[in-house]
């Protein structure tokens, strides 16, 4: 990962920058999934954790080589999020920076879905799922997340991502198809 581009969300009356921002990455999910890519990241480099709400930010950042973003940036998957971001040139990664991780935290925020599934799983009745999991397995998250539509179920929901402390050194690995990595790095900066 020698090179980035950053997608700034332009400010847009009719459609909120949260919504240009989740577009953008499904757009980008598409690309990978198209590709079959597993060598690129993103990041949101304007991500503020521990904001109250907690905020991805206006820009998502692409992490490849030049040859990848060039190629991904083409596909028509990213056509319609490009009428409403700013794209700037691919640019090589600056010496000085550090590296993280991003990846998606995954919480059991919705009990009935979860006592649903335990019925088909094991089963069970309504009355025992719930004696099996009570209202008290629900966790919620205060990081910053998008909202995103499975295309598989076509059910939405929130995808909450975490940005690691930075280190020194660089960890090589794979991304899945959101470009996310529970153990590889990208370039922070």
């Amino acid at each position: 990962m020698d090179h980035y581009l950053d997608f700034l969300v332009l400010d847009n009356p009719e459609i909120g920058r949260d919504s240009i921002l989740a577009m953008l990455f499904d757009g980008l999910h598409q690309a990978f999934i198209h590709t079959n890519n597993t060598t690129m990241g993103i990041s949101f480099p304007k991500v503020k954790a521990h904001a109250s709400p907690p905020t991805l930010g206006n820009v998502l950042r692409l992490h490849g080589t030049l040859a990848e973003i060039t190629h991904l940036i083409a596909l028509p998957a990213l056509s319609k999020p490009l009428d409403y971001v700013r794209t700037s040139p691919p640019t090589a990664v600056p010496p000085q920076a550090t590296f993280c991780s991003v990846t998606r935290q995954q919480v059991k925020s919705n009990a009935d879905r979860l006592r649903r599934r335990a019925m088909r799983r094991h089963d069970l009745t309504m009355e025992q799922a719930i004696q099996r999991i009570p209202d008290t397995v629900m966790k919620t998250s205060n990081a910053p997340y998008l909202i995103v539509r499975s295309r598989s179920t076509q059910q939405s929901f929130r995808l909450f991502l975490l940005h690691s402390k930075t280190q020194a050194s660089a960890i090589k690995g794979t991304f899945n198809a959101y470009g996310l990595s529970s153990n590889a790095t990208i370039p922070w900066f």
